[in-house]
């Protein structure tokens, strides 16, 4: 339900025309159940439908929760109020030369004269906005009670605290006047003085000389002392005081000066005091709490009227020992961490406790010793501290678990081959046997298939060869001496075994580098061979060529033979691969398997282009700063 209120009284909105307003910045905090109570809205431009309207209103809201017989919060009763009309409507009884100035905690601010308002309402988020224009209106926001300042303004503020959502929101009223027409009577007072005196002086010129002497005699050291005073200043610098020659003004002037200062530094320390994140305390050495800051009372969920002393922001447990430290402490003027680094808890207005870091520093106050203690909240730090000890600990057993899984993988693996290789050496003995034995009683046939046999055990110890030298890749920690680019291409060369008439090509710019022999030598090797391999002719070639870049080597391997489909470009990286009939092609299968777990350990990458018909190019990323991982047999499969 919506009531809008306009001239002709207060009228209910139809049901079409309502809007959703649960997403609005005002009613989040009663939506996430944030807060149990009623609360002033920060003030922004009203928005219909989420958007702000020309001309909007500036706007400030009132949310009051409804509950219902169970005391639950089913909903909320919201006032919006038009800040220009409600601050318009204030009529103050003002003097003519007085001023009243209202200013929200955004800098929101509207000006009152004797006859109202003398300007709109002046809304922070305006892009021609500007804040209050007066000479030390900055420094009357910051602290109650006069203040002088040398632009001839006095002034006093008055702040009072509104409920907000997260807190309280200070709305402060500050009264002005000029210098001027506060000290008018005391002008008039001394005219008439000066007369009179004047007068007698026409009487009796001796006793008037004897009256001055007697009066400016005092007031020129006090002078002197307010000179030296400002000389003083908190900023650092010397300010100057103009002079007239007449010393009751000239000290009516420096009073009013050391004043400004005295009130400049005091806002200063009291701006600091208030406005610092963290919280702050002043405690006497028995304990008293005599100062807390709001950052304190918000960490400790007290409001600003609350009366909180010091036993209740420490645990049952603590509070002996806390005392203790207190009274004993012995702190250098440098402060120092309360309890050194055991942990520290405080508790909240609702019982809650929660970690807590506390700097305390000694201050000299009024002759007493007292101490100022710097608290911040680490709850979030611990909880982190916490879960990354949880993580490393998870990481030490995942570490664990995989180094043991390694050990039985690499033991099954060494195991299953040379357990497997048993039954095949004795196939082949067998085959051997029965050729010798049966000798020219074979016929051509029986031979054929005695040859067939002793190839698939060939093969079949090709495998398991291939699939131990895959299950330690990584796993070798033996370091290689570097090789030159020659040395590594003549070792290439003389492993392989390609028919007449196939070329293999180094490219010269080989010869520039120099890397461990392993792994990169079987990474090359792997890739000539298939080259070889899998052409469609015995003339064909293979070029190897390397690029050089600040973090890798890049290497490519390019052969101009019958290209690969794209479809299998992903698939011939597989274990057991080929794409050719085991009768047509020696291998294992295993090669580009093991060139590309060999990349993966080292953090390279391996990338092919292909077609069929067009060759193929396989381009290799070898990082300079790969550690030689594993020292494997010069063979490829």
């Amino acid at each position: 339900m919506r009531l809008d209120v306009g001239p002709g009284g207060a009228q209910p909105v139809a049901g079409d025309a309502l809007q959703r307003k649960g997403a609005e910045p005002y009613m989040v905090p009663l939506m996430q159940g944030l807060v149990d109570h009623g609360y002033f809205s920060a003030v922004t431009l009203n928005r219909e439908h989420g958007r702000v309207q020309d001309n909007a209103a500036v706007t400030i809201r009132y949310v009051q929760p409804v509950r219902d017989s169970r005391g639950r919060i089913f909903g909320a009763i919201v006032l919006n109020a038009d800040m220009t009309r409600l601050f318009g409507a204030v009529t103050p009884h003002l003097a003519p030369d007085h001023r009243l100035h209202i200013v929200t905690d955004s800098g929101d601010h509207i000006t009152l004269g004797p006859e109202g308002p003398e300007n709109t309402l002046r809304f922070h988020g305006a892009p021609d906005f500007q804040p209050l224009d007066w000479p030390g209106a900055g420094h009357a926001l910051s602290a109650e009670g006069q203040r002088f300042d040398a632009g001839g303004i006095v002034a006093h503020a008055l702040t009072q605290p509104m409920q907000g959502a997260a807190g309280p929101m200070p709305l402060t009223v500050v009264v002005t006047t000029p210098l001027a027409s506060l000290l008018a009577p005391v002008h008039d007072l001394l005219k008439h003085t000066v007369v009179l005196s004047v007068l007698a002086g026409a009487l009796a010129p001796a006793l008037s000389f004897a009256v001055w002497r007697l009066t400016t005699r005092p007031i020129k050291p006090l002078l002197a002392l307010t000179e030296q005073a400002l000389s003083r200043h908190a900023s650092g610098k010397a300010v100057a005081l103009d002079t007239t020659g007449d010393a009751i003004n000239d000290l009516k002037g420096s009073l009013v000066a050391v004043l400004d200062n005295l009130s400049e530094a005091s806002d200063r320390a009291r701006a600091m005091f208030q406005g610092t994140a963290d919280g702050v305390m002043m405690v006497r050495r028995d304990g008293t709490l005599t100062d807390i800051n709001p950052s304190a009372l918000a960490m400790f969920g007290y409001r600003p009227d609350d009366t909180v002393t010091l036993e209740m922001l420490v645990p049952p447990e603590s509070r002996i020992a806390h005392r203790a430290l207190v009274h004993e402490a012995d702190i250098g003027p440098q402060g120092r961490r309360m309890a050194g680094t055991r942990p520290i808890h405080g508790v909240r207005a609702d019982g809650s406790t929660f970690p807590i870091e506390i700097t305390i520093s000694p201050v000299d106050y009024r002759g007493e010793t007292q101490f100022v203690a710097m608290i911040r909240d680490i709850s979030i730090r611990a909880a982190t501290e916490a879960e990354r000890e949880a993580l490393i600990a998870d990481l030490g057993r995942a570490k664990a678990d995989l180094e043991r899984s390694n050990d039985e993988l690499n033991s099954f693996a060494y195991v299953a081959s040379h357990d497997l290789k048993a039954p095949l050496r004795v196939i082949d003995n067998a085959s051997r046997w029965l050729e010798e034995d049966l000798g020219e009683t074979l016929d051509e046939d029986s031979l054929e298939n005695i040859g067939l046999m002793r190839s698939r055990v060939a093969r079949m110890e090709r495998l398991l060869d291939d699939l131990l030298i895959h299950s330690r890749i990584g796993r070798d920690d033996r370091v290689h001496a570097p090789v030159d680019g020659d040395e590594l291409m003549a070792a290439v060369r003389g492993l392989t075994n390609p028919p007449e008439g196939f070329t293999i090509e180094f490219d010269e710019s080989l010869s520039r580098i120099s890397l461990p022999r392993m792994p990169i030598q079987n990474v090359l090797l792997n890739l000539v061979s298939n080259a070889i391999k899998h052409h469609d002719r015995t003339d064909g070639s293979v070029r190897v060529s390397v690029e050089e870049t600040p973090r890798a080597y890049i290497f490519t391997v390019a052969d101009d033979g019958p290209g690969i489909a794209p479809e299998y470009h992903e698939r011939i990286f597989g274990m057991f691969t080929t794409l050719r009939p085991r009768d047509q092609v020696e291998g294992s299968g295993m090669g580009l398997a093991m060139v590309r777990k060999t990349l993966v350990t080292v953090g390279g990458e391996i990338a092919l282009t292909s077609a069929p018909g067009k060759g193929s190019r396989f381009v290799v990323t070898w990082p300079r700063a790969a550690a030689p991982v594993a020292a494997q047999p010069d063979k490829a499969a």
